[in-house]
């Protein structure tokens, strides 16, 4: 049997998160119609949200997704 490969949408949008009484510039990962989480940066990390709370922190925005992306594809 041969599977076929899907076309898969990945979406990055800008938005402003919350982060106590302010709100700071980050960016919202989604594939498809569902939300994978939120990067924003803070000093020299960037701070990774999955579900509106905190997953974990990276050094660069592209190794935060890169985190994101991988709890997805393991815990779809």
């Amino acid at each position: 049997m041969n599977k076929k490969n899907k076309d898969i949408e990945v979406v990055v949008e800008e938005v402003k998160v919350p982060v106590g009484n302010q709100h700071v510039e980050g960016q919202k990962l989604k594939i498809g119609k569902r939300e994978i989480g939120v990067i924003y940066s803070q000093g020299q990390k960037f701070i990774i949200e999955k579900d509106g709370k905190p997953f974990g922190t990276a050094t660069g925005v592209d190794d935060a997704f890169q985190i994101l992306l991988e709890d997805y594809n393991l815990n779809g």
